[in-house]
């Protein structure tokens, strides 16, 4: 009877928050798989232990390398922070909003990651706009 559920269970459709977003399963999903795994066995041919083993093995890796990436994204996140900051009071050349070149002093950085601008003569530069970046004053 036990079989039978395990059957019913793998050809129904189910979904998980985690396997929503992009095809992604979480450590939720896996640690659920594996349980229902180890429960609906066949007590006659149970699983191997090594195999299950090296599941657990490459699931924790997999955690570590996740962990990894964020932390890695973390560090360039607070790098660009530092970087862009070191822009206010240089004078940059960016495209405007009608692809013009125009020229100015930074005044401050808005930051919001990937979408961070920069405070030019009172208007508002993506980062993406930028064109060159120098010292001093202003062209007159």
């Amino acid at each position: 009877m036990k079989i039978q559920a395990a059957q019913q269970m793998a050809q129904s459709p189910q979904t998980t928050p985690a396997a929503s977003f992009g095809g992604e399963l979480g450590k939720d999903a896996f640690l659920k798989i594996l349980l229902a795994q180890m429960r609906n066995q066949d007590p006659l041919k149970p699983a191997d232990s090594t195999a299950m083993i090296a599941q657990l093995a490459q699931f924790s890796s997999l955690e570590q390398m996740q962990n990894l990436n964020n932390k890695i994204d973390q560090l360039l996140g607070v790098q660009l922070l530092g970087e862009l900051s070191g822009l206010v009071g240089q004078v940059v050349t960016f495209s405007g909003e009608n692809d013009e070149v125009l020229q100015g002093t930074v005044q401050s950085l808005i930051w919001n990651g990937n979408r961070s601008q920069l405070r030019v003569n009172d208007t508002l530069v993506p980062i993406g706009r930028l064109l060159e970046v120098k010292g001093g004053q202003p062209r007159a």
